[in-house]
């Protein structure tokens, strides 16, 4: 869910989820379960690049931080906090769009 009305390259912490085309399990095939349910997920290639990629983006964007994520088979879910005193990043969408560009790539 977005809110039209609000501005998501302020201050803040996001919750996100990035979803691979048509929902295919590319990154990885859960192995297990924790204690609490949570599964364990051993990542494929594909799975491997993004991880790779996610550790990268503060690489990219001094004012961003990427604070926890977690790999599924066919998602990533990700913390992401901005601290720009300036506001001068480009919006969220623009960080993804670089993401799947450096994906792509890889």
């Amino acid at each position: 869910m977005r809110l039209n009305e609000y501005d998501y390259s302020s201050n803040g912490a996001y919750f996100t989820t990035i979803c691979v085309k048509n929902r295919l399990k590319l990154l990885g095939t859960v192995v297990g379960y924790d204690n609490l349910g949570a599964p364990y997920v051993r990542l494929s290639e594909y799975g491997n690049i993004v991880q790779k990629n996610i550790n990268l983006i503060e690489l990219y964007y001094k004012n961003v931080s990427v604070d926890k994520y977690v790999i599924m088979p066919n998602h990533v879910h990700m913390i992401i906090t901005v601290s720009n005193s300036a506001n001068i990043l480009p919006r969220p969408h623009a960080h993804f769009a670089i993401f799947k560009t450096m994906m792509a790539a890889a």
